[in-house]
């Protein structure tokens, strides 16, 4: 968030460039950290990419832990479809767009700073493959089979020690249908303004009914070595589509 950098820096970003956002935000990010009086959860969409003079964006490692939560592409697609109110050949586009980056116009004032996203496997492979990052990975799809036992990892990682009961009546509220519920009777403050709703579905494995085999092909195509790390490159999707 670029008003979060700003109030960091002392500066107002809107007068720098991408670039030179970029070293407030390694910067500000060691800033933030170094201030933190207690854990704290940050969320990014940024891939784990390094500035020019070899210094991580994201700030330095040994100021933060990482918990990297990967999804089925097959599945991203349709949710970035809906995110961004775009056709799911746009979203496979973007997807496969190993240069992808968000907030990158230069004549607008967002309040998001550029952020570097790449494709969806370089994504993934930026974060997990570091060597100097104090990183677990999580599966989307485990949260829906198994939340408590992967919830209970990632808050014992994180250095909580809420016990089983506490977990359990997060996870309660924080059920699909809840959060689905309460979008449509107060809003979502996240929520796209072109979009219909944020809370869409909530399955892990609505590609199945959402993408023709074309469409999942050229996912897998480009994607497939990751896929098959994770156990996404299935039996089914293998029947399913040319790659």
């Amino acid at each position: 968030s670029r008003h979060i950098v700003s109030n960091c820096a002392g500066i107002d970003t809107g007068y720098l460039t991408h670039d030179e956002n970029d070293l407030l935000r390694h910067d500000s990010n060691n800033w933030f950290a170094k201030n933190a009086e207690k854990i704290i959860f940050r969320k990014c969409h940024d891939a784990y990419t390094f500035l020019d003079d070899g210094r991580p964006l994201a700030g330095n490692p040994e100021l933060y832990k990482t918990i990297y939560i990967i999804r089925n592409p097959l599945s991203v697609v349709s949710s970035l479809a809906n995110h961004n109110s775009c056709s799911i050949d746009k979203a496979i586009e973007i997807m496969n767009n190993e240069n992808h980056t968000l907030s990158n116009k230069t004549k607008k004032y967002d309040s998001q700073l550029r952020q570097k996203v790449l494709c969806w496997s370089g994504h993934v492979l930026s974060w997990i493959e570091q060597k100097n990052l104090e990183l677990i990975t999580m599966k989307y799809e485990d949260l829906h089979i198994k939340p408590l036992e992967v919830l209970r990892e990632a808050f014992y990682f994180a250095g909580l020690n809420n016990t089983d009961t506490e977990i359990i009546e997060a996870i309660e509220k924080s059920k699909f249908e809840k959060l689905s519920k309460k979008e449509d009777e107060k809003g979502f403050r996240e929520t796209p303004v072109k979009t219909e709703k944020f809370f869409r579905k909530g399955s892990a494995e609505s590609w199945k009914e959402e993408l023709t085999c074309e469409q999942a092909s050229l996912i897998v195509k480009k994607h497939w070595q990751v896929m098959e790390r994770f156990g996404y490159l299935t039996e089914e999707v293998k029947n399913m589509v040319d790659y």
